[in-house]
C-alpha cells in the first residue's frame, strides 16, 4: 500500500513539475519580452521609481495571499467552508492594505522626493483585490496538484498583460505601460480562475475554521513578509541612499536572474510543498523529495547563474543596450546569490510541510536580523559594499537553513553540500572557459555570445556524462515518461 501510494505521488510530481515549468517558462518568457522593451524605452531612473512601488506592493501582496492561503494547502483536507473563510478574510485584509497604501502613498513619495509615486501606488495597489481571491484558488490547484489549470490560468493572464504592456510602450505611456499591465494581469488571473476551476465563494463563513489555520499560517504568514521586505529592504536604502539611477541598474541586474530562478525554482517548489505536505507523517519520503528537490534544482540553476556571471557584459549590451552597461556588476553579484536560492527553498519547504511553522519563522528572524547588521554596517562604506554584504548573508543563511533537518530529516549540511558538489563543480569550469573565451574572441557581440552559449552547453553535457550525474538522467527520463504518458 504505501509502495503504491509513493509511486502515486511520485506520477503527480512528474506531471506537476512538466506543467509548471511550462507556466513558468511561459509567464516568466513574457515578462522578460516585456521588461526588455521597456528597458530599451525607459531611463534607468524610472525603473528605480517602479522598484520602490515594487516593494511596498509586494509586502501588501504577502499579507493577502500568504498565511492562511498557505494553511489551506498545508490543511490535510479543507472544504468548501475552509475555502470560503479564507477567501473573505483575504478580501478584508486587501481593503485594509489598500487603505494603508491609499493614505500613505503621499508620506511616501515626499521621502523619496518624488510626487508622481502617489498616483502610481494608488494605481498598483488595486491588484490587492483580485489577489485576494486568486490566492484561493492558487490554493485550490496546488491541493488538487492540478498545475494543467494552473497552466492555462498563469499563461493566460501573462499574455493579456505581456499585450496590455507592450502597445502602451509603444504608444508612448512610459511607466503607465507596466502599472496597467500589471493590473490587467491579476484581473485576467481572477477571471480565468473562475472559468477554469469552476469555484466560487459561498455565503458561508466560519471564524472557528480561520482560526484553526490561523495558528500555522501565522507563522508563515510572518516568516513571508520578514522574507519580502528584507529581500526588498536594498531597493529601499538604495533608493534613499544613493540615487533612483543607481536602484534602477541595481533592479535591472537583478531581474534576470531573479527572473531565470523563478521559473526553475517556483516550478520545482510550486510542486514540492503540496507533494510534502501530503507525505508529511513519512519523513523518509519527505526527505527523499527534498533531496531530489536540491539536487535538480541547483543541477538546472548553477549552470545559469555561472554561465551569466562569465558572459554578462555581452547579455547587458545585446539585450538592454550599453546604456545598462553599469549593471553588469549588479547582474553578476545578483546571480551569486540566485544560485542558491533553490536550496534555501526547499529546506524551508520541507520545514514547513511537515507543520514546523515556528521553525521556519525563528529561521527568518534570525537571517533578517543578520541581514540589517550587515546593511547597517555596508551602507555607508558605498554600493560595492552592500552588494557584497547581500551575498555573503545569502550564503551564510544556508548553514542556518539547514540546520533543523539535521534533527528533522537526518538531512545535514553536509549531506547537501555532497548532493550539489558534483553540478557546482562543473558549472564552475564551464564558466571558467567561458570567460576566458569571451575574453579572447573578437568577432562582435552576438556571434560571440552565440558560441560562448554553444560551448558552455556542450561542456556541461559532456561533463554530466563524463561524471555520471544523475540528475541528467533523471531529468532525461523524467521528460520520456511525461512525453510517453502525455498531459
Amino acid at each position: 500500500m504505501d509502495s503504491s501510494k509513493n509511486e502515486n505521488v511520485k506520477q503527480l510530481v512528474i506531471k506537476g513539475l512538466a506543467w509548471k515549468l511550462s507556466e513558468r517558462l511561459g509567464v516568466q518568457g513574457v515578462q522578460f519580452v516585456i521588461q526588455v522593451v521597456l528597458a530599451r524605452l525607459l531611463a534607468p531612473e524610472i525603473f528605480g521609481s517602479v522598484a520602490i512601488i515594487n516593494v511596498f506592493i509586494l509586502v501588501a501582496n504577502v499579507l493577502v495571499q500568504y498565511g492562511f492561503s498557505t494553511a489551506l494547502i498545508q490543511k490535510i483536507r479543507p472544504d468548501s467552508l475552509d475555502y470560503s473563510s479564507v477567501c473573505y478574510i483575504n478580501i478584508v485584509i486587501s481593503s485594509l492594505m489598500y487603505g494603508v497604501i491609499y493614505f500613505g502613498s503621499p508620506y511616501v513619495a515626499e521621502f523619496y522626493h518624488d510626487a508622481g509615486l502617489v498616483a502610481l501606488f494608488r494605481a498598483q495597489a488595486l491588484i490587492l483585490f483580485p489577489g485576494a481571491v486568486t490566492g484561493v484558488q492558487n490554493a485550490i490547484l496546488s491541493k488538487k496538484m492540478d498545475f494543467k489549470k494552473s497552466f492555462m490560468i498563469n499563461v493566460g493572464a501573462i499574455v493579456l498583460q505581456g499585450i496590455t504592456g507592450i502597445v502602451m510602450a509603444v504608444q508612448g505611456y512610459g511607466i503607465w505601460s507596466l502599472v496597467i499591465s500589471q493590473i490587467v494581469n491579476a484581473i485576467s488571473m481572477m477571471c480565468l480562475g473562475f472559468i477554469f476551476i469552476k469555484w466560487y465563494p459561498k455565503r458561508e463563513f466560519s471564524l472557528k475554521r480561520t482560526r484553526s489555520m490561523f495558528s500555522f499560517g501565522k507563522n508563515i504568514l510572518c516568516a513571508s513578509l520578514l522574507e519580502t521586505i528584507f529581500n526588498n529592504i536594498y531597493s529601499l536604502a538604495i533608493g534613499k541612499a544613493f540615487s533612483k539611477e543607481v536602484l534602477g541598474y541595481y533592479n535591472r541586474g537583478q531581474s534576470i536572474p531573479s527572473m531565470l530562478m523563478n521559473t526553475v525554482n517556483g516550478s520545482i517548489q510550486g510542486v514540492l510543498f503540496p507533494a510534502l505536505a501530503n507525505s508529511q507523517d513519512n519523513k523518509r519520503q519527505v526527505k527523499i523529495m527534498m533531496r531530489r528537490a536540491v539536487k535538480i534544482s541547483s543541477y538546472i540553476i548553477f549552470p545559469i547563474m555561472l554561465f551569466i556571471i562569465a558572459a554578462a557584459n555581452g547579455i547587458i549590451e545585446i539585450l538592454l543596450t550599453d546604456k545598462w552597461l553599469p549593471a553588469v556588476p549588479f547582474l553578476q553579484m545578483s546571480c551569486l546569490t540566485m544560485a542558491v536560492y533553490p536550496i534555501h527553498t526547499a529546506n524551508l519547504q520541507a520545514i514547513s510541510a511537515i507543520g514546523r511553522s515556528d521553525i521556519y519563522l525563528k529561521l527568518e528572524l534570525i537571517k533578517k536580523t543578520m541581514l540589517v547588521i550587515t546593511l547597517i554596517i555596508t551602507l555607508p562604506m558605498g554600493i560595492d559594499a552592500v552588494v557584497v554584504g547581500s551575498v555573503l548573508c545569502s550564503w551564510l543563511s544556508i548553514l542556518i537553513n539547514a540546520a533543523p533537518n539535521k534533527k528533522l530529516l537526518k538531512y545535514s549540511i553536509l549531506e547537501q553540500f555532497r548532493d550539489i558538489f558534483p553540478s557546482l563543480a562543473i558549472s564552475i569550469v564551464m564558466a571558467v572557459i567561458v570567460y576566458f573565451e569571451g575574453r579572447f574572441l573578437k568577432i562582435g557581440i552576438l556571434p560571440e555570445l552565440v558560441i560562448q552559449f554553444i560551448t558552455g552547453g556542450v561542456i556541461y553535457i559532456l561533463s554530466s556524462i563524463v561524471g555520471r550525474l544523475d540528475e541528467l538522467d533523471y531529468l532525461i527520463i523524467t521528460a520520456k515518461r511525461f512525453v510517453g504518458k502525455g498531459l
